[in-house]
């Protein structure tokens, strides 16, 4: 069955949704051993916050966007090189939350939760404090919580005026969470995660098969539903 392939992704589901474009992508990946700055000048030259469409309006407007998009291919590239490198990434990273464009600022946030002890508190509480991107603070509410620093955070203070619906409730799963940190499985995945299975899915053909746990902890897999009908793969984050 040539299963259709529906794309819905934003700031904050970008690392997951990179299968579903043109097998044709054009990209050629740095070397393996390029540093953290040409990894993070490499994404800014092929992010362009211009490819978003608004398909739909209200809160989803701009939510979308295009197949042909390949901006999600140089920062997924980027995301696992720059844990791939572990320390040496921290201090370009704690630079761009400062100096960074906003599409920077986000990949910045992001990353900086899988660096384990590397990453300091201070600059990341202090960044959450100034920062008025949304999806930058976000991002760094979701790090505070995955390098277990919630209980050294004045949780009341950073709350107080905060509007945005989502911030306060990944800011409640981040108290959640307490002091425990990442599972160090997740960045060994993260970090031996073939690259060259980004082009593994293409507009119109077959999609390849893939498991993933369900909510009762059972495997469920594409293939499952082979000479079914139609599939729409949605992939959700947190609270959405």
């Amino acid at each position: 069955m040539a299963s259709r392939c529906y794309l819905q992704c934003g700031w904050a589901i970008g690392i997951v949704l990179v299968s579903c474009i043109p097998s044709a992508f054009g990209q050629q990946r740095p070397a393996e051993d390029s540093s953290p700055e040409q990894w993070i000048s490499r994404f800014a030259r092929h992010w362009s916050d211009s490819a978003w469409t608004e398909r739909f309006g209200g809160e989803q407007a701009g939510y979308m966007r295009v197949s042909e998009d390949q901006g999600w291919i140089a920062r997924m590239w980027a995301f696992q090189a720059l844990v791939k490198a572990g320390p040496a990434s921290v201090p370009l990273l704690l630079e761009r939350l400062n100096q960074g464009t906003v599409p920077e600022r986000i990949l910045a946030a992001q990353t900086l939760g899988y660096l384990g002890s590397a990453v300091p508190f201070d600059p990341l509480e202090q960044a959450v404090r100034r920062e008025r991107e949304p999806a930058v603070r976000l991002y760094l509410i979701d790090s505070l919580g995955l390098l277990g620093y919630a209980n050294r955070v004045d949780w009341d203070s950073l709350m107080r005026t905060e509007t945005n619906r989502d911030i306060r409730r990944h800011a409640m799963y981040a108290q959640q969470r307490g002091t425990t940190p990442l599972d160090s499985g997740v960045i060994e995945r993260l970090t031996n995660w073939d690259w060259k299975s980004i082009n593994s899915a293409a507009v119109g053909q077959p999609a390849p098969d893939f498991e993933l746990p369900v909510l009762d902890g059972q495997p469920i897999r594409l293939s499952d539903f082979r000479g079914r009908k139609h599939v729409i793969l949605v992939f959700l984050y947190g609270d959405t």
